[in-house]
């Protein structure tokens, strides 16, 4: 019992510890200007069969996040039938992040998606900051889907040290896939009007990796 009590107030102070350096997190991103400038947040959308995937990152070449959305079908209108549709929409949310790591990832488009986008970070600064990161526009990611069908997506478009720091958040998110998978959690369910769909979003962040890992750490010990 003894040995029980030790471990749950050791899992309790580490969930405390990782609140405290998220509050430490939040403030510091509500820094000077300058320092948003120089490290500002971008977004990217990639369409998935059953939903999205969306990775946003920094100018700096680390990734943050990676969260997917997905929907399915209420069988039955009932409490067991909105909880088989968000167990359903849970793991197509999952396996659209799971696919996006094993082969999105590395594809040419993904790279020139977060370049472009990294670029655009960083033309427009801090000109229009919002709590919300840059993300390319419809017409923007229909350029890109054309320049790669005509075979042109390298050109002036892009500068070099986009995609070399698009190349730096690439190599990072697939050196982290395993313990991105494990720490992918459910962050938000609803439910259409008329109860027919559900819909829910996973998220796997950056900063829960190392917490996550020096909890399962203690808990074995």
């Amino acid at each position: 019992m003894l040995l029980r009590s030790d471990k749950k107030r050791r899992f309790l102070a580490l969930l405390l510890m990782s609140a405290g350096l998220g509050l430490l997190v939040g403030c510091s991103s509500k820094g000077s200007g300058d320092a948003n400038q120089a490290n500002q947040l971008a977004a990217a959308d990639f369409a998935k069969q059953n939903g999205k995937v969306t990775l946003t990152f920094d100018s700096k070449g680390q990734w943050e996040s990676i969260s997917a959305i997905a929907m399915a079908a209420v069988s039955t209108n009932s409490a067991e039938g909105r909880e088989q549709a968000v167990t359903i929409a849970t793991l197509r949310a999952r396996r659209n992040i799971a696919e996006f790591l094993s082969t999105d990832i590395n594809s040419s488009r993904s790279l020139v998606v977060v370049s472009r986008t990294l670029q655009k970070a960083n033309e427009k600064g801090t000109a229009e900051s919002s709590a919300q990161p840059i993300a390319l526009t419809d017409d923007e990611m229909g350029e890109i889907d054309k320049d790669i069908k005509n075979g042109t997506t390298q050109n002036t478009r892009t500068d070099d040290n986009s995609f070399t720091v698009a190349n730096t958040v690439r190599e990072r998110i697939t050196s982290s896939s395993a313990a991105i998978l494990k720490g992918v959690a459910v962050v938000a369910q609803d439910t259409s009007p008329d109860f027919k769909t559900v819909r829910v979003q996973v998220r796997g962040e950056r900063r829960n990796i190392g917490v996550a890992n020096t909890i399962r750490m203690d808990m074995a010990k």
